[in-house]
């Protein structure tokens, strides 16, 4: 952008020079025709001369104006030259504007999935955490259980154990009776 600012500078900065050339060429015509018109009035006593320095003027006029012409020329194809350029510059500047519309429509769009990705992953992570602390708690619950059953069993253990005894004892105790039982019979 700011080269084409440049370039627009120094096109109005050439196209201001060769106006001023023109005028100033336009000012030296004028002094020549009036420096012509002085010549004749004093002049006027030679035709001769006067033919020949008219002829010569009109000689002079003829290639000013051919080069006037030409510079005209040269400055209507420069800014045609300029009209295109700009023209195209200006179709470059409306793709880059879009291309850079595009590109923050993207960036936005990346933001909005970049916070819906972290919202997600603020959320897993606050599952995991519960999760954590559910699976801490049920190993808690395993252990306290575990325990409890093996507190049962040695519990159930000890009973088998008193009950073995007992009837053991009792079978003891049964078979003396029935041998005493056998001995008073």
């Amino acid at each position: 952008i700011e080269k084409l600012k440049q370039d627009r500078v120094d096109l109005r900065s050439q196209m201001d020079q060769l106006q001023n050339e023109n005028s100033l060429k336009i000012s030296e015509l004028e002094q020549e025709i009036n420096v012509v018109k002085e010549t004749n009035s004093t002049l006027s006593q030679d035709l001769n001369h006067q033919i020949q320095l008219k002829n010569q003027l009109h000689a002079d006029y003829a290639e000013e104006k051919k080069s006037h012409e030409k510079t005209r020329s040269d400055l209507s194809s420069t800014t045609n030259q300029l009209t295109k350029q700009n023209d195209d510059l200006n179709t470059r500047l409306q793709n880059t504007r879009d291309e850079l519309i595009s590109s923050q429509e993207q960036l936005t769009e990346l933001k909005s999935q970049t916070a819906t990705l972290q919202s997600t992953n603020q959320t897993l992570v606050q599952q995991r955490s519960q999760l954590k602390e559910e699976v801490s708690t049920l190993q808690s619950r395993i252990q306290m259980m575990t325990s409890e059953h093996q507190d049962q069993q040695k519990q159930k253990t000890k009973r088998i154990t008193a009950l073995e005894t007992e009837l053991t004892t009792e079978k003891n105790t049964a078979n003396k009776l029935r041998n005493q039982l056998r001995e008073l019979n």
